[in-house]
């Protein structure tokens, strides 16, 4: 008996323990951040404690934040009659079927709910291709790649896209760009692996990235995007938990963004948390790069050697743009002009 009235006391005992071990982390949310008012709200975010930030996450909240129009409102209506391909269907069973119809009439591609196996090729296709649930809802378990010249109205919105490391890609895990200028927005980009950008590789594009979650990818460059001669926009997104790591060099660079070869491109409402490289945790940015960093912050991100938050090979003055805290073992470091 005494030793039952033990065995109960201690587990009693641990229980409240554990519980107010939870109360506490669980009141640790993101901070409030200057500028982000139009975006989000406190009570919207996750807690930084929880393993899994975003499993219980609010989509529904996330996307209303905004949202510059409904989504099959969002390129200019067609003269002629429109047709909305649903996928999958009897006509079209995947989503590529849909992308390579024939029938120039469809320029919007439904997807319902479920995991699409299968790699993605836009061809130069002005379509919008967008998910009915969101992200949580469709899943894309491959590649997305923009390579003919696509514009604008290349339009990937609304999913997970789902790397993984079978596939050895040297450049983009998840969305490979080039030459090309797509739209991708509301879309998680997690699991992707490459040399170059785990989750995102982009050479000479201008692509709009926005409104997205791009979170652990590997890379040795680039962990969630490798960018070169890159002209485009990054607009309200969460770049966390990415990591660029080579395992027998100490060179590897731009946990969360490696930026390269006169690259102009905006980051605008974005913030770095939790990304890993040995020169740039959150950020990496050569000598002939200049990019416009406006409401972005870097939180935690961390450097094996400088430059925990940002590293620029240049002392041209960005780090007075850059805001942030946690960052191990600087927010900001750049090249001494010799």
């Amino acid at each position: 008996m005494k030793r039952n009235f033990y065995t109960w006391t201690v587990f009693f005992l641990s229980l409240i323990v554990v519980l107010g071990l939870l109360a506490v982390c669980g009141a640790r949310d993101f901070p409030d951040l200057p500028g982000w008012e139009w975006f989000y709200t406190p009570d919207d975010w996750p807690p930084l404690s929880d393993p899994d930030p975003w499993g219980g996450f609010d989509w529904g909240q996330y996307f209303k934040h905004g949202d510059p129009a409904p989504r099959h409102d969002r390129r200019p209506k067609r003269e002629e009659k429109e047709e909305v391909a649903i996928v999958p269907s009897k006509k079209y069973p995947t989503i590529q079927s849909a992308i390579d119809t024939d029938d120039n009439d469809v320029w919007l591609i439904q997807v319902q709910p479920g995991v699409y196996f299968e790699d993605i090729d836009f061809r130069g296709k002005e379509v919008t291709v967008y998910s009915s649930n969101g992200p949580r809802g469709s899943v894309i378990y491959g590649r997305v790649k923009f390579t003919h010249n696509e514009t604008e109205y290349s339009i990937l919105d609304g999913f997970t896209i789902q790397g993984h490391r079978l596939n050895n890609y040297n450049r983009g895990g998840c969305i490979y760009i080039e030459d090309s200028e797509p739209t991708i927005t509301d879309c998680v980009i997690t699991g992707g692996y490459a040399r170059q950008g785990g989750g995102i590789c982009c050479i000479s594009g201008s692509p709009n990235i926005s409104r997205c979650i791009i979170t652990g990818n590997l890379a040795e460059l680039g962990g969630g995007l490798y960018l070169s001669a890159f002209g485009g926009y990054i607009n309200s997104c969460f770049i966390l938990s990415n990591f660029a790591i080579k395992p027998t060099e100490n060179d590897s660079m731009g946990g969360g963004i490696y930026l390269i070869n006169s690259s102009s491109c905006d980051v605008i409402g974005t913030c770095f948390y939790g990304n890993l490289s040995h020169r740039g945790g959150g950020m990496y940015v050569d000598v002939i790069s200049n990019p416009a960093l406006d409401q972005s912050w870097f939180v935690s991100n961390e450097a094996l050697g400088v430059g925990g938050g940002l590293y620029h090979m240049d002392d041209t003055n960005m780090c007075p743009n850059v805001f942030g805290f946690g960052n191990v073992p600087d927010l900001c470091w750049e090249e001494p002009d010799f």
